[in-house]
């Protein structure tokens, strides 16, 4: 069965992330602002400035844009070409945890992290979108394994050949997010020579109160810029913590490690390597526009993220701790374990650095300003293998009695809500909207889902097979159904369609703002008109005049003569308006 196994996770993952992808509309920003930019590259022939609705976006570096603009070209612009990347490297992701962990960890650890990271809500929701975080996970993910292991090889060849491994990851995630990679690169570092230490429960010890002392100085700076202070917010956002806590556990990494200092040489070989990957594509984009933009575009990423957050991605510093356990539900609700110093002293070396690197990475991005749940997104793997050793041995006899307890408590507990949130959710998804089509794709994943769980209730052998049964196929009922409900009068997709066909038939056609989601399926530039006087203008001549707007804006543009063409739609309540009664192009 060793042997076989890679084929039933390759099997289950190829399922999981492929099965129904492209059947829900691409409706949010952020997938919108991944999948347009790639469309006018090909339609271009311009791959090295991204744009969006014809201006330059260089938000991110454009590895992702590559990727998807090669599907494209190859299989045609939809939403399963558009999130077709992210879905390989979900499955690239999961085989790696399996592959790269098992030598270590053990067989049966390594296939329950793989098992357990496929069926993870919130990573298995964004390997099904067309996103950057899974690819920037995988690259992180394949940049510090590579650096680690050629940092505890012994033979200097293979420590070269892996240091230039890790660098072509590294690269590859500097090419999908800037300077991100640089932060969970640290952290991996840090925690392979404070685990190489002969005083490690020693150092270990302080790192972690001197951690807990940041957490608190953070607490109580937010609330004094919060509520006291709020004059002074920016100022007290300097990352006094996150610099405190750098130094010391850096500090304390070259202090007492128990392998030769020098190696840190390859993790800074490895940054090297990938840094100057990704400086071909600076050159370029300096030479077409600025220097300014990538000032600019680097302050975006690294600055304003560090002092300050927007209402959108702002938290409290308790904000990532509140939630990895749900976004790796069920799976996360066994974190306690980790935090039992007799796990730490009994497992391997491999468990000890998965769980230091985990939890500095969580650290480092509580104490910085900005909070989005997929910034610690490529820390979690680590995580989750070091929860493949406790998911492993449940049940083995070599857990402590309240390990054991827990875990009992947790299956059965687990178990029950999968019963109920399967058929739920089928119930929910057919009073909310009969779907034919829909009931046939969610119906048998409930019923494989309901089964598992009755099965695993009746033998304590199986029940974290079926916990990993049940929860893949709750996850994939609900994002299947949520896919579903945005189709239609809920998607932009129709409205989209509508303005391109007007602006390619000859008619001036503008909008109040830009949605990315709009300009992948307009697949035509629309430009933006945000003056109020202008609007009001335009619509009082006698040239046929289109405005895409959201309805809550009309009234802030004083316009209350035009006729609606069509919407409003559930997406952002967008309408198609005119100053002229009209039909669609072609039926005029």
């Amino acid at each position: 069965m060793t042997s076989r196994f890679w084929v039933v996770l390759l099997g289950a993952a190829l399922f999981a992330v492929f099965f129904a992808l492209g059947r829900g509309d691409i409706f949010e920003d952020n997938e919108g602002q991944r999948a347009a930019p790639p469309a006018t590259m090909v339609r271009t022939g311009d791959y090295v400035i991204p744009r969006l609705n014809g201006e330059p976006y260089l938000v991110k570096p454009p590895l992702l844009y590559w990727a998807i603009a090669g599907v494209y070209r190859a299989a045609g612009i939809s939403e399963f070409t558009a999130r077709t990347p992210t879905a390989l490297a979900g499955v690239a992701l999961v085989m790696s945890m399996y592959f790269l962990s098992r030598k270590q960890a053990g067989e049966r650890a390594a296939r329950w992290a793989a098992l357990a990271m496929l069926a993870s809500p919130y990573a298995l929701q964004r390997m099904r979108y067309s996103e950057l975080d899974i690819p920037l996970t995988l690259a992180i993910f394949l940049a510090i394994v590579a650096a680690r292991n050629a940092t505890l090889n012994e033979s200097a060849v293979r420590r070269a050949q892996l240091c230039i491994a890790s660098g072509i990851a590294f690269g590859a995630a500097v090419m999908l997010k800037g300077p991100v990679p640089f932060l969970f690169f640290w952290a991996a570092a840090i925690a392979v020579f404070v685990t190489s230490s002969p005083n490690l429960t020693k150092v270990a010890g302080v790192g972690i109160r001197v951690s807990i002392a940041a957490f608190a100085l953070e607490l109580l700076l937010k609330e004094i810029a919060v509520r006291v202070l709020p004059a002074h917010a920016k100022a007290l956002g300097t990352p006094v913590a996150l610099i405190a806590v750098m130094l010391v556990w850096t500090y304390l990494a070259l202090r007492h490690a128990g392998i030769r200092r020098a190696r840190l040489g390859y993790w800074f070989g490895a940054m090297a390597i990938g840094a100057s990957l990704a400086l071909p594509w600076g050159v370029a984009v300096i030479r077409q526009m600025s220097w300014e933009t990538i000032r600019a575009m680097l302050h975006s990423q690294v600055v304003e993220r560090t002092y300050v957050a927007s209402e959108i991605n702002s938290g409290a510093p308790w904000y990532f701790i509140a939630a990895i356990a749900f976004m790796i539900a069920p799976w996360g609700f066994l974190l306690p374990f980790q935090f039992s110093k007799r796990e730490w002293d009994r497992q391997n070396d491999l468990y000890r650095f998965c769980v230091l690197m985990s939890w500095l990475s969580v650290l480092l991005f509580s104490l910085i300003a900005g909070k989005e749940y997929e910034y610690i997104l490529p820390c979690v793997p680590f995580m989750v293998i070091a929860l493949g050793y406790h998911i492993a041995q449940i049940g083995s006899g070599l857990a402590a009695d309240w390990m054991e307890r827990w875990a009992r408590y947790w299956q059965i507990a687990t178990l029950a809500l999968l019963a109920v949130a399967l058929p739920g959710g089928i119930a929910y998804f057919a009073v909310r909207g009969p779907s034919f089509t829909l009931f046939a794709l969610t119906a048998p994943l409930a019923v494989v889902g309901l089964l598992a769980c009755l099965i695993s209730f009746r033998s304590r052998t199986y029940r974290n097979a079926g916990i990993f049964a049940a929860t893949l196929c709750a996850v994939l009922v609900y994002l299947i159904g949520r896919g579903d409900h945005y189709r239609g009068n809920e998607s932009p997709k129709g409205i989209a369609v509508l303005a391109a066909r007007f602006a390619n038939a000859g008619y001036t056609v503008e909008q109040s703002k830009m949605y990315p989601s709009v300009d992948f399926y307009s697949a035509t530039v629309i430009p933006l008109e945000q003056s109020p006087a202008r609007v009001k203008e335009k619509f009082a001549s006698k040239e046929p005049y289109i405005y895409l707007t959201r309805e809550s804006l009309l009234q802030l543009a004083g316009l209350k003569e035009y006729h609606v063409l069509a919407g409003p739609i559930g997406f952002k309540d967008l309408m198609l308006i005119s100053n002229q009664m009209m039909g669609p192009p072609g039926e005029m």
